[in-house]
């Protein structure tokens, strides 16, 4: 119905159709069986065309969490999981790498601490997903910001800009650089410790 009302402009995503004929109806198939039905009743929809946003020195950062399985640090108990934080200025595109084993609220704010440390400051907005340590419920503008992480925020003086529900375009660039992180090499090689894999990050950028 709101295809038909809408005539030529793109209807709502094929991804709000499947989750409200799940809550609404309890249906159980798959989201690509909500998008097969879509688009052989109604075709692609029109690409929605997209303004370029460039933001001024020091107005915002983005950020987010990438992850590397079978990385050998030097553990007794062999491979193990580490997890890439990466930050990026939105104005230049600088980006700052901060590896940790956690992604609890001690190591989310211990990695900002190195992220802007490399980055030469603190810029005045940081945007995120809506992960716990960032955001205690509810999503995007109308999110509740972590206790600890606006704390955090307050004393460092930033302010805090969670990303909508399902919008990952809303933070791309930093998407893009955590994109190019997971494909590196790091999986199955040796390093010493998690140092040392800071270290081979860290030469990387530089070159």
């Amino acid at each position: 119905a709101q295809a038909e009302a809408l005539g030529d402009e793109r209807p709502p995503s094929v991804q709000l159709l499947h989750d409200y004929l799940r809550e609404e109806y309890g249906y159980p198939g798959s989201y690509k069986s909500v998008r097969k039905f879509a688009r052989a009743r109604y075709g692609r929809p029109p690409v929605r065309p997209f303004r370029r946003v460039e933001t001024p020195p020091g107005a915002q950062t983005q950020s987010d969490w990438g992850e590397s399985r079978g990385v050998e640090l030097g553990d007794p108990d062999g491979p193990t999981t580490a997890f890439a934080f990466v930050m990026v200025l939105s104005h230049c595109r600088k980006e700052a790498v901060v590896w940790s084993r956690s992604t609890d609220q001690l190591a989310w704010h211990h990695v900002h601490n190195e992220a802007y440390r490399r980055l030469g400051g603190v810029a005045a907005v940081n945007r995120i997903d809506n992960l716990k340590t960032g955001v205690a419920r509810g999503c995007g503008p109308w999110g509740v910001v972590n206790q600890q992480y606006r704390a955090y925020a307050r004393t460092l003086g930033f302010h805090v800009d969670a990303c909508e529900a399902r919008c990952p375009e809303q933070k791309g660039k930093a998407e893009r650089r955590v994109g190019v992180w997971k494909r590196l090499a790091v999986a199955g090689r040796a390093f010493r410790g998690l140092a040392g894999l800071q270290d081979g990050t860290g030469a990387l950028l530089e070159g």
